[in-house]
């Protein structure tokens, strides 16, 4: 067990792992049109153990949070941090600090070209840790924030299974694990996570993910060649220890919920109430598991709502 408290592989990506870091301040890029809706966001690099730079967003309340809990968030496969506003600033606006790394494997990475398909994996699981670490370091401080410990590991697709990893969740390299200092998360929110991926992560292994984790999918998720059935996403889910593993399955919703974040097209605006109803769930399972208690009752259980179902293990 690591100590307490303190988004899909695209098409084709590896599985590997690790370090830890120090700071390398980068000139904070506030947003004002943000600050009035509730939230802003500063960019700030890091450094990992080798020097390597990892550029990161935070997304905050424009309330001061004190002591504030973290969620930790990878994106998914060739994406990167600001295709995700449509969830990570609703999470901010609501209370939490959002901690987003930019992967190497982002189309949008500086020094993309600097690494192959494979530096991935290790690097996404380092770029988690250093952050992770950072922000729970007794006496920390970020733009005038302090920080409770409690943190929380969320991602999408290739981002889904790092935040597993996080939870603790086995890769069949043991190079892709988490290494036993990592900060445990309370919970996780894995987003299309990938399902078993033949000699690199299988049942067994996301069998070892103990504690609650919430899986979401929709009835259109695939990625043709490589997801061909959107109950993929649910192989997680199904080999969740008792009482830790929950589920959304959204009605028409694919893997970037129809152009909403990820993948952003015009279309994604049809997604609103899909999206909107998505963090409400989130934010309502974030409030159980910090407290202590499983999300159960009726505004868990959406039973009068036509375009999620809910599942419990």
């Amino acid at each position: 067990m690591r100590r307490a408290g303190t988004g899909l592989i695209g098409c084709t990506t590896a599985l590997l792992l690790i370090t830890t870091g120090c700071t390398a301040p980068v000139s904070p890029v506030a947003d004002t049109t943000a600050a009035q809706a509730g939230y802003t966001f500063i960019d700030r690099s890091e450094l990992a153990g080798n020097g390597r730079a990892i550029p990161y967003r935070v997304f905050r309340p424009t309330t001061d949070c004190t002591p504030c809990d973290v969620i930790v968030f990878s994106h998914g496969n060739l994406a990167t941090y600001d295709r995700y506003d449509v969830l990570l600033t609703d999470w901010a606006i609501n209370g939490y600090v959002v901690v987003a790394p930019q992967h190497v494997d982002s189309e949008e990475h500086p020094d993309r070209e600097a690494y192959l398909t494979t530096d991935s994996q290790p690097l996404r699981t380092e770029d988690y840790l250093v952050l992770s670490n950072r922000f729970a370091e007794d006496g920390f401080e970020f733009d005038g924030l302090n920080f409770s410990g409690r943190q929380f590991a969320a991602g999408h697709s290739y981002g889904g299974l790092i935040a597993l990893l996080a939870g603790g969740a086995e890769a069949a390299d043991n190079a892709s694990n988490f290494p036993e200092n990592g900060v445990d998360p309370l919970a996780v929110i894995a987003i299309s996570p990938p399902g078993e991926l033949d000699g690199r992560i299988d049942q067994n292994g996301y069998s070892k993910v103990d504690r609650p984790t919430l899986f979401v999918t929709g009835t259109t998720d695939i990625l043709p060649g490589f997801i061909d059935a959107w109950e993929t996403h649910l192989d997680a889910f199904e080999v969740s220890q008792e009482g830790l593993g929950y589920a959304l399955i959204f009605e028409g919703m694919n893997h970037y919920f129809n152009g909403a974040f990820g993948r952003i097209t015009p279309e994604g605006a049809a997604s609103e109430i899909a999206i909107d109803t998505l963090n409400t769930q989130i934010l309502a399972f974030l409030a159980a598991t910090a407290s202590g208690e499983a999300p159960v009752g009726d505004d868990w259980a959406q039973t009068d709502n036509p375009i999620v179902r809910t599942l419990t293990k």
